[in-house]
């Protein structure tokens, strides 16, 4: 592909046959990933530009219109994009690295996961009922009491020895760790 020395962040491809490309594009599917894929088209119609596009391509630049400065802008908004994804991941990577010492991660939700991150964030220290509730949904989705006693009940089955979740009657919940945790 390249006879650079070290690793690349983007992959510019000349093709006029979009199809063969499709299935280098899936072939080399775990080298390419988190690497923005260009296409470069002698002469595109709108067709040929959305065959690209579904192949796999980021995007796709008809040589004949696209000006060099214009490709140039998308191509580093595409870049950053990704960089911005990448280090997104990266974080989440992280974050699930830290909790998995606090608890078992396989057997648990995306709610149960948001409410470990928030205790876990504010550790031997009350979260308020209602705070917790909205750490967990959001905007998008109401926790009622009951829905957060059983997120609760769930996670306390998967801590891990040297924590615990415990309720304070009329403040909130509390992530505790003994000591040298």
């Amino acid at each position: 592909m390249t006879d650079a020395d070290g690793p690349f962040d983007v992959l510019l491809i000349g093709c006029q046959d979009v199809s063969r490309f499709r299935s280098f594009l899936r072939v080399n599917a775990p080298l390419l990933e988190n690497k923005v894929k260009l296409c470069l088209l002698g002469v595109g119609n709108v067709q040929r530009r959305g065959k690209a596009l579904m192949a796999g391509f980021d995007d796709v630049f008809d040589v004949t219109r696209v000006q060099p400065l214009e490709a140039q802008a998308r191509t580093f908004a595409i870049w950053r994009r990704y960089r911005m994804t990448i280090a997104e991941q990266d974080k989440q990577r992280m974050a699930s690295v830290a909790l998995s010492a606090i608890g078992d991660l396989r057997h648990i939700s995306p709610r149960q996961m948001r409410a470990l991150e928030y205790l876990a964030e504010h550790k031997n220290r009350v979260v308020p009922y209602r705070t917790l509730s909205q750490a967990i949904g959001g905007r998008e989705a109401y926790i009622s009491d009951a829905n957060l006693k059983v997120i609760i009940c769930h996670l306390r089955k998967v801590l891990r020895p040297g924590y615990r979740i415990t309720a304070r009657q009329g403040l909130g919940y509390i992530l505790q760790a003994e000591e040298g945790y």
